[in-house]
């Protein structure tokens, strides 16, 4: 029960930060473009489907019901996702109790995942929201696999979760490896059986994207030399991240020491943040930690290739940068391999410092959550406001070419990813936010981005500015 209790705890947690985050970069897509995905659900779909194939379809009617319902409350929308990124997190405590951690450690572990500053994108961020469904659905097979004790089940256990989450999103694309170990280990015969099944969601994932060729493929690695090239980028992405100085201090420490002044700011949420600990504490340290539990060998191989199986997808892209979103899972799942290891080879004492430095980072964790929901919120208010700005001063059906002197943005790939970039940023957001302030303006090119050749004079063309005080000035305008 005390678990439980935790985990309500840490819905509360966050909600009062939850509460404020409002559209991100691609939320604007989704929600002004025309046709609008929320009023006409089968035209979008369709258009769509012709420009990028089949690809993640589930995702896109998830996409409707969230967008939808932030229509009815912006407040009410993003407290879905965060529930279900805890529910998940819950999940996981589950799925690792029935794989024989010890009850310190598995609370530990998913705690990690919620908390892990590398998740905040798919909780906070709706069009990113696929990670947290893919989570849960993810760890919700895996129980019922665990728990079931025929064949026949698991396998049609198996290919439903993993056909709905294959069209969901690509980051499980592999597990099939994992889950074939397991549930051939667990029954110890049928391996063909075990393995048709697995890969009958593959074939037909494949057979999609050559029967329905998108207009706008991504594009993939298609030689040896760009698979080096993503694997060294990974891996300097992931040593970058935790162990080069700069970005200890830019991000691990910045943005813990700004979370921290923003709970100061605001007595009722440091309150929350205390009691939080405090439950913490106290479902961790009261708890026998001498008790030794004995996963097995088998557990941990499944968990080693999970970690290896989550790697393939983000190496398959072309020009593709490593930020937090594509690098937690296989983050995530480390943690759970290495706390497996703990599990069998820590005595009581080593066990005690482990749980004191988990409070302690857990704790710390929070208040970085705490910071990037912040400057989420302010990104929206900037954008929002520059978008208001521009189309005030823009003529009706006008066609913009916007400068800026000074970047709107530093795009950093360690740093949090898209958590820092403008809408102005991206040539295919900037027009979207647009149209939730003015639907006359035409179109608008970011001359720090990209300007066609040549621009339809039908309309009227105006340059825009952005000043380093953040005001507009016009430089000009061709009727």
């Amino acid at each position: 029960m005390r678990v439980k209790l935790l985990f309500a705890g840490v819905f509360i947690l966050l909600i009062t930060s939850i509460i404020e985050l409002r559209f991100f970069v691609d939320d604007y897509l989704f929600f002004y473009n025309s046709p609008r995905l929320i009023d006409n659900f089968f035209i979008f779909f369709q258009n769509y489907t012709h420009q990028f194939g089949i690809y993640r379809p589930i995702s896109v009617v998830y996409y409707y019901f969230i967008y939808s319902l932030y229509s009815l409350s912006p407040a009410l929308a993003h407290l879905i996702p965060w529930l279900l990124q805890v529910i998940s997190g819950y999940l996981l405590y589950y799925v690792l109790r029935l794989q024989k951690m010890s009850l310190v450690f598995a609370v530990i572990v998913s705690l990690v995942f919620i908390f892990h500053p590398f998740a905040t994108e798919q909780y906070m961020w709706l069009a990113a929201n696929q990670g947290v469904l893919v989570s849960l659905l993810f760890f919700t097979e895996i129980i019922l696999l665990i728990k079931q004790n025929s064949l026949k089940q698991s396998l049609i256990t198996t290919f439903i979760f993993s056909t709905i989450l294959i069209f969901t999103y690509e980051s499980t694309f592999f597990f099939f490896v994992p889950l074939i170990y397991f549930l051939y280990q667990k029954y110890h015969h049928s391996l063909l059986k075990i393995t048709s099944i697995n890969l009958i969601p593959i074939f037909f994932y494949i057979i999609t994207k050559i029967i329905i060729t998108p207009q706008d493929p991504r594009p993939l690695i298609n030689s040896l030399p760009q698979l080096a090239h993503n694997l060294s980028s990974l891996s300097q992405a992931l040593l970058n991240n935790f162990l080069d100085p700069y970005y200890q201090n830019r991000f691990w420490i910045q943005y813990g020491l700004q979370g921290y002044q923003e709970l100061l700011l605001n007595p009722a949420y440091l309150i929350i943040f205390i009691f939080f600990l405090a439950g913490l504490s106290f479902v961790l340290l009261i708890h026998k930690t001498n008790t030794h539990h004995d996963p097995t060998s088998a557990t941990i191989v499944f968990w080693f290739l999970a970690f290896i199986c989550s790697l393939p997808p983000l190496l398959a892209n072309q020009e593709f940068y490593f930020g937090f979103r594509a690098l937690f899972l296989p983050i995530i799942i480390s943690t759970i391999i290495i706390f497996f290891i703990f599990e069998l080879i820590l005595e009581m004492n080593m066990r005690r410092l482990v749980l004191l430095l988990s409070i302690v980072s857990v704790s710390w964790f929070v208040q970085i959550d705490i910071h990037v929901a912040t400057k989420y919120r302010k990104m929206f208010d900037h954008d929002i406001s520059l978008a208001s700005s521009i189309s005030k001063i823009s003529p009706p059906n006008s066609t913009i070419i916007f400068n800026s002197l000074t970047p709107l943005d530093t795009r950093d790939t360690f740093i949090h990813a898209d958590h820092i970039l403008s809408c102005f940023h991206y040539k295919w957001c900037a027009p979207s936010i647009l149209k939730s302030q003015n639907k006359t303006i035409q179109d608008i090119f970011l001359s720090y981005v990209y300007i066609p050749p040549s621009l339809d004079t039908l309309h009227p063309l105006i340059y825009l500015t952005y000043q380093p005080d953040k005001t507009l000035k016009i430089d000009g305008i061709i009727p």
